[in-house]
């Protein structure tokens, strides 16, 4: 099952994020502004008030690039929906043109697909693999909301970018772990004592078998993504998305895949003929 890691987001500060749809009320919570969602810190959360009107296809967050991007991978990080119940048809992405013509809807994830962020009930993030790469001039993240229903909405990062895909013939394996830094220490009886802090989750990467033009380029398209290339300009300080199972189920989309960085840049050896391999560590920024 094909695997996708994106490390440019085109959704950064200094971008036009717009809230529209159709709505009997639809206010953005003047604390939590759009320019939040702007912030790679997705804990600052943009909120919307909502009353859904009957018309209504869905209200959404629509970004402008300024300019034609190549668009492959798509997140909405730290979504809030309260109730869910609220909800219709669920929560989407979709990539348009220059006309604000559709070029791809990712499917949905139902009300019923939604998986919490541990320990933040009402909390999801969401990620989406279009079927192609677009050259894409806006992206929406769309949350369609029953008629007549009220819903307090919005999410806290998004994410619109091009993405390399590692494909089924190589050999990727991924290892999910908590990382609790919670400090901890015993007394004289030999009771434990612990400041609770956020438990953060990691990814260990291992890829072998990777082609030549996957893990250094390919000579015959200097544009095409590559293994090199990601470890150069991500580094260990700019954030990385990690879709494990890109290709899965709802589920596993949510709970599998990482929005994080890399604890140290990945190295990229040789391993025998036109293959190499390498291995890397992506921790959870937040």
């Amino acid at each position: 099952m094909a695997a996708a890691i994106g490390w440019v987001n085109y959704i950064e500060p200094g971008r036009t994020v717009t809230l529209n749809g159709n709505a009997a009320v639809n206010e953005v919570d003047p604390t939590y502004p759009l320019t939040n969602l702007l912030d790679p810190d997705p804990s600052l959360l943009a909120l919307v008030d909502t009353t859904e009107d009957a018309s209504s296809s869905g209200q959404y967050f629509r970004v402008a690039f300024g300019q034609s991007r190549q668009v492959r991978l798509a997140a909405m990080l730290n979504v809030y929906l309260s109730p869910s119940a609220a909800l219709n048809a669920g929560v989407w992405a979709r990539v348009l043109d220059g006309s604000a013509v559709t070029l791809e809807s990712a499917p949905a994830y139902a009300p019923t697909e939604l998986a919490t962020i541990p320990g933040s009930p009402d909390h999801y993030n969401l990620f989406w693999l279009f079927s192609q790469e677009h050259a894409a001039s806006y992206i929406d993240f769309v949350v369609s909301i029953t008629a007549s229903a009220t819903l307090r909405w919005g999410a806290g990062h998004l994410w619109a970018g091009p993405a390399l895909i590692l494909q089924d013939n190589m050999d990727a394996r991924f290892i999910p772990r908590p990382i609790d830094d919670s400090p901890r220490k015993r007394g004289p009886s030999g009771a434990m004592a612990a400041r609770k802090l956020p438990v953060r989750t990691s990814l260990a990467v291992s890829v072998s078998a990777m082609p030549y033009a996957t893990a250094l380029g390919n000579p015959l398209d200097p544009t095409a993504l590559n293994w090199r290339q990601m470890a150069l300009e991500a580094g260990a300080s700019s954030p990385v998305i990690i879709m494990p199972r890109a290709s899965g189920n709802a589920h596993e989309r949510q709970v599998l895949s990482l929005y994080g960085a890399f604890r140290d840049p990945p190295a990229y050896p040789h391993e025998s003929g036109d293959y190499y391999m390498s291995s890397a560590e992506i921790e959870q920024i937040r």
